[in-house]
């Protein structure tokens, strides 16, 4: 029963690698495309299931990234002696309204837009194994953006 607790480990790095610049979509950062579709659709929540490989609301752009965290998280699990089978549920939910620290650091952010970022990872016991992170994006724009010379 202890080791479950791994799950916890793993959807919190699940959750670091999901918000950090390596996770680009096409060459740009998956989080900015991400908070560019969500003012596109009007949505302020989007919902990724890792293991049907699909975004709410729906959009191919985002399938490569699905299919490479879906990769992710059946290596994470491979590594810790899981099985796939000991996980029944693993979303990734990205808010783009969340409330972050005081007005005047958001004030000072002018034209970002606060996030959160929330892993659940649900076993076959029913306990759900979160990991979060919070923080602040532009929305995509190729115009003043780099792409990334990886694509």
């Amino acid at each position: 029963m202890s080791r479950r607790r791994e799950l916890s480990g793993i959807s919190g790095g699940l959750v670091n690698s999901f918000v950090s610049r390596n996770n680009d979509v096409a060459g740009y950062w998956a989080i900015g495309k991400l908070c560019s579709y969500s003012l596109q659709t009007g949505e302020k929540e989007l919902s990724m299931d890792l293991l049907t490989k699909r975004i709410r609301p729906p959009n191919p752009e985002f399938g490569p990234m699905l299919d490479k965290y879906a990769a992710w998280l059946v290596a994470s699990l491979e590594r810790q002696q899981f099985s796939l089978q000991v996980i029944t549920a693993a979303e990734v939910r990205l808010s783009f309204d969340a409330q972050l620290g005081p007005d005047s650091m958001r004030s000072s952010m002018a034209g970002h837009f606060p996030f959160r970022c929330t892993v659940t990872l649900t076993d076959d016991l029913g306990r759900g194994h979160v990991g979060r992170l919070s923080g602040f994006v532009l929305p995509h724009d190729p115009r003043r953006e780099t792409q990334s010379t990886r694509v």
